[in-house]
């Protein structure tokens, strides 16, 4: 009986260590992956247009390069061509106006404003 006592402890603790593991592992460094996708506003924004569930199977949760003109800017994001919104952690010197690539993770589609959504942006250029 004490035996199977032990086990069922051994078996409890490496569940949790394990789930420990799971649930705390290390967060993607976007900025140190290569892109999956190196690719314009235009191309994105028409791929998700056409049909946004294929679009998300292709590029949901995956690093992308995306080349735009910034067309608003708030204090952490920016939006590339009316389509594409960015969330930086950082930004620094970047106007409306300006050319960019921006290389971030693509979170989805937003149906209602009609948005492709990337975190976790930094500019490369």
């Amino acid at each position: 009986m004490l035996m199977k006592k032990r086990v069922l402890l051994v078996l409890v603790a490496l569940a949790a260590f394990l789930g420990y593991l799971y649930i705390y592992q290390d967060h993607r460094d976007i900025a140190a992956e290569t892109s999956s996708f190196e690719l314009t506003s235009g191309l994105l924004i028409s791929e998700f247009e056409a049909n946004p569930k294929q679009a998300e199977s292709k590029y949901l949760d995956k690093t992308l390069s995306v080349e735009g003109r910034v067309t608003e800017l708030n204090h952490l994001d920016v939006t590339l061509d009316g389509k594409i919104f960015c969330s930086f952690g950082d930004l620094n010197s970047v106007k409306v106006g300006d050319m960019v690539k921006v290389k971030g993770r693509c979170i989805g589609y937003d149906d209602l404003l009609q948005l492709v959504k990337m975190d976790q942006c930094v500019l490369t250029n």
